[in-house]
């Protein structure tokens, strides 16, 4: 088999690398060589994110709404109570007609695991004796 013709963008290229040879010293590179240059400020537009964050709790109380909703549709009422033992909501789905609590989010098992978990970060983070 024959080459019949060389690219010579590629010989091009393998003619300007140089063979390194294996006990051959490298040179440290000097301080004063490296070029280093001034990273960049970057514009924030505030306005921009302050409207995203506004598009972002508008589909968020959207999303509550629509589930809120589909909840109440279905024959319950969602309550929701501030619980300082997690310092966090918990939700309560109760029948409309019975008052009875369905389901309440998070679970009871949750909530005594947080609140413990909370007095523990609590004891350590802070001598409660002092």
């Amino acid at each position: 088999m024959q080459v019949q013709s060389v690219d010579k963008s590629i010989m091009s290229v393998q003619s300007i690398r140089k063979p390194v040879e294996q006990d051959q010293p490298v040179e440290p590179v000097k301080l004063e060589q490296v070029k280093i240059e001034p990273v960049k400020e970057i514009e924030i537009d505030n306005s921009m994110i302050e409207q995203n964050l506004e598009d972002i709790d508008a589909n968020i109380q959207e999303t509550i709404d629509m589930i809120k909703q589909q909840i109440q549709d279905a024959g319950f009422n969602v309550h929701l109570r501030m619980d300082d033992r997690i310092d966090g909501f918990i939700a309560s789905i109760v029948d409309k007609e019975t008052g009875q609590v369905i389901k309440e989010l998070p679970p009871e098992e949750i909530i005594k695991l947080r609140a413990s978990i909370n007095e523990k970060i609590k004891g350590i983070l802070f001598d409660e004796e002092g």
